[in-house]
């Protein structure tokens, strides 16, 4: 694959050989990687009753979020999963997680979108991504 300014912005490039990942900016959104600070965004999220009906209960605080966002990023370092929250007019609007990467596949989950967010966020948000795997 060769990366260059002209990659299609529609795309998740994953270039693990390189180290270098573009990240997916759709017509209204941006895929951007959490770091700590969106902790408190994430944890209300994923503590929200309606939202989490078929997720895995996984921290009970704000304090514990961020601690379990620090052991994620020992896991983004080795490429193992991706955790993006989504963007969108300069909005948190929601987050998608990738992992479980596979010579041909990935998985997807983690996705949780904001009631409020403009209605394209949920097609948009969708990974496209191409992984370049050496």
């Amino acid at each position: 694959m060769n990366f260059s300014n002209n990659y299609d912005k529609n795309i998740l490039y994953l270039d693990f050989r390189n180290n270098r990942f573009y990240g997916l900016n759709g017509k209204k959104i941006n895929l951007i990687l959490v770091n700590e600070d969106d902790a408190e965004f994430i944890y209300s999220l994923r503590s929200n009753p309606v939202k989490n009906k078929y997720l895995n209960v996984s921290v009970d605080s704000v304090e514990k979020q961020k601690i379990w966002i620090q052991n994620y990023k020992l896991r983004e370092e080795k490429h193992l999963e991706f955790y993006f929250k989504i963007v969108s007019e300069n909005k948190n609007v929601g987050v998608v997680r990738i992992y479980d990467f596979k010579k041909d596949s990935f998985s997807w989950g983690s996705w949780i979108i904001l009631d409020s967010a403009p209605k394209t966020v949920a097609l948009e948000s969708t990974p496209k991504i191409e992984i370049e795997i050496y």
